[in-house]
């Protein structure tokens, strides 16, 4: 579907239910009414206030289209059936895809602006929803839109939205860290949304900066240059690439992931730790009562019962083998979940060593090794096998900046 139907298709929906139950025009396509970005829209998203009857609303939305013409079948709903996506598509023209709509529940903290007749968040929301979503996700349209925010607003503008939130404020320094992620993002991720490598480049370096000036009291670590080859600005010489590539290789598999996936797969792997040490404990508890009571009556409650009525012994030894296979079953369990919490323990501390690795890296090598993982992401991205001597060639060729300065 083009972009001016997925406009019609918006228009349509929030006629239908803007007003009556408070929904706005928000993600790619609020960015581009309030001039805030340029990409390619590639969904619809409506918001409204929390607590509504989403399903009332969701069911006038489908309405609504039908009799404009399309066709609309309901994907998902969760959200105590508050949210929903919805496939919107034209039986006029077959040959086109789908748009997806996404009504969801979300407390915003300014009232929407009329912009063309249609209700979109007010610019202090989009922003906030933006640096929110760079905070839970790294993807290539995310830095797009923000590094296009600055370039409208200013970066002033943007840092002033975002201190002045009151709902969900964003701390500096853990959202310094998620903007450095764009170093990760691959020439082949921007492309998706008609970013080429030089603007890519421009993107990062961007972003970078903004970085370094975001909760300047609280180093960083893991900061790159944003002139520099971890930008894509600059191409590294082999004998950096080759480097960087033999600590990634030696160091696999988390020295393949993103600072930020090192991170979140840590917090996650020490979460499901806890859960599986709550889970043994219980289990633990729950043999050492079994084996009591199969030890004081002699096989388990139930042989003392049958002995008791002079049942066949042949009968009662089978209800004690039996008993004896639930005492050992339970203590087995106990005993593997709690062997699966040292692993995931143990894969978290993995994990923070790995950090640990590059914090204790030089902001050359550090660059470096941000490089070659990139290329090598990117070729994943490209759906390529992944082969460190087409990384390391992308890495060491001059990158259209560097083209660009030898033209002039």
């Amino acid at each position: 579907m083009d972009e001016q139907q997925k406009w019609e298709v918006a228009r349509v929906a929030l006629d239908a239910v803007g007003e009556k139950y408070d929904y706005a025009l928000a993600g790619s396509m609020a960015l581009r009414a309030h001039g805030l970005a340029e990409r390619p829209i590639d969904d619809i998203d409506l918001f409204n206030a929390v607590d509504t009857d989403g399903a009332a609303a969701r069911a006038e939305v489908v309405q609504a289209l039908t009799e404009a013409g399309y066709e609309v079948a309901v994907e998902k709903v969760w959200a105590l059936n508050q949210a929903a996506n919805l496939s919107v598509a034209d039986p006029r023209q077959p040959d086109t895809e789908p748009v997806q709509v996404q009504m969801v529940p979300m407390k915003t903290n300014f009232y929407p602006a009329e912009m063309d007749g249609l209700r979109v968040l007010a610019v202090e929301d989009c922003v906030q929803l933006k640096a929110e979503a760079i905070e839970w996700r790294t993807e290539a349209k995310d830095f797009i839109d923000l590094n296009q925010m600055n370039a409208v607003l200013g970066p002033e503008t943007v840092d002033a939205h975002l201190a002045a939130n009151n709902r969900s404020p964003v701390d500096p320094v853990v959202f310094r860290s998620q903007l450095g992620q764009v170093a990760e993002i691959p020439d082949e991720s921007f492309a998706r949304y008609e970013v080429d490598a030089f603007e890519a480049a421009e993107i990062r370096m961007n972003i970078l900066s903004w970085t370094t000036e975001l909760a300047a009291d609280r180093p960083n670590p893991l900061q790159v240059q944003a002139n520099g080859p971890a930008a894509g600005v600059q191409a590294l010489y082999l004998d950096q690439a080759e480097a960087a590539a033999e600590r990634i290789s030696g160091n696999q598999p988390h020295s393949m992931l993103t600072d930020h996936d090192l991170t979140m797969e840590a917090a996650k792997s020490r979460r499901l730790a806890e859960v599986a040490e709550a889970e043994a404990q219980k289990a633990s508890e729950e043999a050492g009562w079994m084996r009591a009571n199969f030890e004081a009556s002699g096989g388990g409650s139930f042989a003392a019962m049958l002995r008791d009525q002079g049942a066949d012994p042949e009968l009662v030894q089978r209800a004690i083998n039996s008993e004896q296979e639930d005492v050992e079953r339970k203590e087995t369990l106990s005993g593997e979940l709690q062997h699966q919490a040292e692993g995931l323990r143990e894969k978290a501390d993995d994990l923070d060593e790995e950090l640990e690795r590059r914090a204790e890296l030089g902001p050359e090598e550090r660059a470096a090794e941000t490089t070659v993982r990139r290329e090598l992401r990117g070729q994943i991205t490209a759906r390529q096998e992944p082969s460190w001597n087409n990384a390391l060639a992308r890495a060491t060729a001059p990158t259209p900046h560097q083209k660009q300065a030898a033209r002039a």
